[in-house]
C-alpha cells in the first residue's frame, strides 16, 4: 500500500475515534452489474460483456466515510472471437476510501484501487514440420494505485438521491507475468520458458459513476445507475500495454446494518 495511503489511513482513524459519541450509519449492499467494453493493444482490440456481482459496504461517522467495494474471482470469463486470440479472462477488484463531506451535498476521498487479472490467448502455430500447433499465451498481473475521487449531490429528497461520483487514479503500476506453451495434435506440451517472463507497466484510470438511490423500507434501498471506466497502461518503453473502456450499467439492494 503506498505511504500517502497510509498517512490519511492513520489521520482517518484519528478523527473517526474523536467522533464516536455521534451516530454510526452503517450500509451493506450487493449489486449485479454489466461490464460492457473493449479491450484494445497494440494492433487490435477484443469487446465483449459479462455479469458480475458487486459487494459493497460503507461506514459514516459524522463527516467521514468508509467503504469499500469489491468483485471476487470470476473464474474463467469466455471472450468472443476477436484479432487478438484472446479466449478467456479471470478478474477480481477491489477499492477501498475514505471521504470527507466538505458541505451537505459535496464529499473528496482518497483510496486505494486494486486489480487482479488473468488473460489466456491461444493462436495457431507453424511448426514448420508439418505439425501444427497451438500457442497458450498466460498473461497475469495486479495493479495497484492511489484514487482521488469527488462526490457531488445532484437531487436529495426523503425517499431518494441522485449522486455522481468522479475518481482518477494518476499512476498505477502493475508486473505483467508472461507464460508460454505450445500443444501438439498428438497433446504433446512443450513449455517455451521454463518460468514466466515479466514486463512492467505503469499507467492511469478514470472511474465515473451516476447512481440513484431509492428508500424502498426503514432500512433497505434501491441502487441502480451507470459507470464508466477508462483505464491506459503503457510499458516501460511508453508502447502501449492495453486500453480498457467499460461501459456498467448496475442494480442492487443495501441495507442498512445494526438498526
Amino acid at each position: 500500500m503506498h505511504r500517502v495511503w497510509r498517512v490519511v489511513a492513520c489521520a482517518a482513524f484519528a478523527a473517526l475515534s474523536c467522533q464516536c459519541a455521534n451516530a454510526a450509519e452503517t450500509q451493506a449492499g450487493l449489486d449485479m452489474v454489466i461490464i460492457t467494453g473493449t479491450h484494445t493493444e497494440t494492433f487490435a482490440s477484443a469487446t465483449g460483456s459479462a455479469p458480475a456481482p458487486l459487494v459493497h459496504v460503507s461506514e459514516r461517522i459524522g463527516r467521514f466515510e468508509i467503504a469499500g467495494e469489491g468483485i471476487p474471482p470470476l473464474g474463467n470469463i469466455p471472450v468472443a472471437a476477436n484479432d487478438l486470440g484472446l479466449s478467456n479472462v479471470n478478474l477480481s477488484y477491489f477499492n477501498a476510501v475514505i471521504r470527507y463531506r466538505v458541505t451537505d451535498t459535496t464529499a473528496i476521498g482518497i483510496g486505494e484501487t486494486l486489480y487482479n487479472q488473468q488473460s489466456t490467448y491461444v493462436t495457431s502455430f507453424e511448426t514448420g514440420f508439418g505439425n501444427p500447433a497451438l500457442q497458450t499465451e498466460i498473461d497475469s498481473s495486479r495493479v495497484a494505485g492511489v484514487q482521488y475521487s469527488i462526490v457531488q449531490t445532484l437531487r436529495q429528497s426523503g425517499r431518494s438521491s441522485l449522486t455522481l461520483r468522479f475518481g482518477v487514479n494518476p499512476h498505477l503500476s502493475a508486473n505483467l507475468h508472461h507464460a508460454y506453451k505450445l500443444t501438439f495434435s498428438g497433446g504433446r506440451i512443450i513449455p517455451i520458458y521454463p518460468s514466466p517472463t515479466t514486463d512492467s507497466e505503469a499507467g492511469s484510470q478514470i472511474d465515473a459513476e451516476l447512481t440513484d438511490v431509492v428508500r424502498i423500507h426503514r432500512t433497505l434501498r434501491l441502487e441502480y445507475g451507470i459507470r464508466y471506466l477508462n483505464m491506459t497502461m503503457l510499458f516501460a518503453d511508453k508502447s502501449l500495454a492495453d486500453r480498457n473502456a467499460f461501459l456498467i450499467p448496475f442494480v442492487g439492494l443495501s441495507a442498512a446494518v445494526g438498526i
